[in-house]
């Protein structure tokens, strides 16, 4: 029997008036399922602009931003890490768990971290050392110019094949070395080279610096004989300097600290010292130039006080800088966690401009060879540039020799490319700006621009876990794996 409804007053509902009351309700419904899809934001399949000037956009300001928690990740993954930085060692590692994954971290510094305590308790954090000693040569990997020969690789490979814990990794990946992701190369499971400085660090001879390049060009490519593989860098300076050397197009996963560091602190201006960077320096010589401008600044204008955050706490946390309005940051390489760490909880921030960048002749760790990286290595002996890049200078050249290739390369620094961090051209522009620069709304707008880059990394990082391949089984024997896996009867020229 068929239940019909009606009252005293109503008429009978006709086969017509039925059909009316569907098209109404699937009307209805079309309006709620549009409004739901607008208040979600989507990152295109192409999410980078590079804009006139250089700068990396990420994401459209005129859409909302999607909730991070909005974002599902179906696979659940174990990640392998041995980096030797502590940024790298945090950011990857906590972006990763936020996704659900688990990250086993393989260091030879163990537990030791600035941010142990935020990120190292947090679940699906697993610390290899707990479970098995770590191969020797991990411990023996101490610097980040470490070499590593063939016959480190060998041994690697011999102590983890028929490791429980390395059998239930699926992926590795490496920042800082990014070059140590060689030692992964005969274990059959995907790698993901994200270097967070220049991908070449440890690799300080000739045939050691083209077999890596060759290395990053094989990852890049899909075969059916082994897992993808994938090319990224952890700042548009890397991102370039890889297409220099290599011709490929890294993914670009910016180094963002935005996981265990976002929101940590609120910004209270309550301080009235202004912060000084590089932070944990206690006498920077840059001191007597900006008490000097500001002495002589106009009477209108007020008298600053210019400190390190190490000479006001000696330890100190995020929470203590985010009571300061703003810090000038006098920067020695392109790209930094100090710098980083400050974007995200969204402190303002004051950088040299390019020209001035070149009269204060800073940011040397840079180029290789360096003093403290490669010195032996000569710029002779560096590789030529990839037919398919297209820069007009090496990013290898000292600016001692070529300044204007120093200018064409810095422009690619992270403070350079990030939004709304301020430049100065001169000690008395700076006292100028810091008295006229609305640090508040200069805050928001860091703090709007952390949002989309937490969208952007969510959905970046999405698409690579879902192209891997979960449960490979590690090859026994060495030759013959890197033989199925790359084609080569050795893998490093060491």
């Amino acid at each position: 029997m068929a239940l019909v409804l009606r009252s005293a007053s109503s008429p009978s509902f006709s086969p017509r008036n039925l059909l009316f009351l569907f098209l109404i309700i699937l009307i209805a419904l079309v309006i709620i399922l549009y409004s739901i899809s607008k208040r979600h934001f989507t990152i295109t399949a192409s999410p980078i602009e590079v804009s006139a000037d250089n700068v990396v956009k990420i994401g459209d300001s005129d859409n909302k931003i999607k909730a991070a928690s909005e974002m599902p990740v179906k696979k659940d993954l174990a990640f392998w890490s041995s980096d030797l930085h502590d940024g790298c060692r945090a950011d990857t590692a906590s972006l990763l768990q936020y996704l659900n994954q688990t990250v086993i971290l393989a260091g030879q510094k163990r537990r030791a971290n600035p941010y142990a305590k935020l990120i190292f308790t947090l679940p699906n954090i697993i610390f290899a050392h707990e479970k098995r000693a770590l191969a020797s040569v991990i411990e023996s990997h101490i610097a980040h110019s470490t070499s590593l020969s063939e016959a480190d690789i060998k041994s690697f490979h011999s102590y983890y094949a028929l490791d429980p814990l390395m059998a239930s990794v699926d992926a590795f990946y490496c920042s800082f070395p990014a070059s140590f992701c060689e030692a992964y190369m005969p274990f059959n499971k995907s790698i993901i080279w994200l270097p967070a400085h220049r991908f070449t660090l440890g690799r300080c001879s000739k045939k050691e610096f083209k077999r890596l390049i060759t290395h990053l060009q094989l990852s890049a490519q899909d075969s059916p004989n082994r897992p993808k593989h994938f090319v990224a860098a952890g700042g548009r300076y890397d991102l370039e300097y890889i297409k220099y050397y290599t011709g490929l197009d890294a993914i670009f996963l910016p180094v963002n600290s935005l996981f265990y560091a976002y929101n940590v602190g609120k910004f209270t201006q309550s301080r009235a010292e202004i912060l000084v960077g590089p932070l944990r320096v206690r006498d920077s010589p840059w001191f007597v130039h900006m008490r000097n401008a500001s002495a002589r600044a106009p009477s209108n204008i007020p008298k600053f006080v210019f400190s390190t955050a190490i000479l006001l706490y000696d330890f100190y946390s995020l929470e203590q800088l985010s009571a300061h309005r703003v810090v000038v940051v006098l920067p020695y390489a392109v790209l930094s966690y100090g710098i980083t760490e400050l974007y995200t909880v969204g402190i303002p921030m004051f950088i040299p401009s390019i020209e001035f960048i070149v009269q204060l002749a800073i940011v040397r760790d840079r180029i290789l060879p360096h003093k403290d990286i490669c010195a032996q290595l000569k710029f002779e002996h560096l590789p030529p540039q990839h037919p398919k890049s297209n820069h007009p200078y090496s990013p290898d050249l000292s600016p001692d020799v070529d300044i204007e290739a120093f200018k064409y390369w810095i422009k690619f620094a992270d403070y350079y490319q990030l939004p709304y961090i301020q430049t100065f051209d001169s000690w008395d522009d700076l006292i100028m700006k810091l008295a006229n620069t609305n640090f508040q709304l200069v805050h928001d707008q860091m703090m709007t621009e952390n949002e989309k880059r937490r969208s952007y990394l969510i959905a970046e990082w999405t698409k690579i876990i879902e192209k891997i391949e979960p449960n490979r089984i590690v090859p026994k024997d060495y030759q013959q794996a890197i033989a199925t896996l790359w084609g080569k009867k050795r893998l490093q020229a060491l």
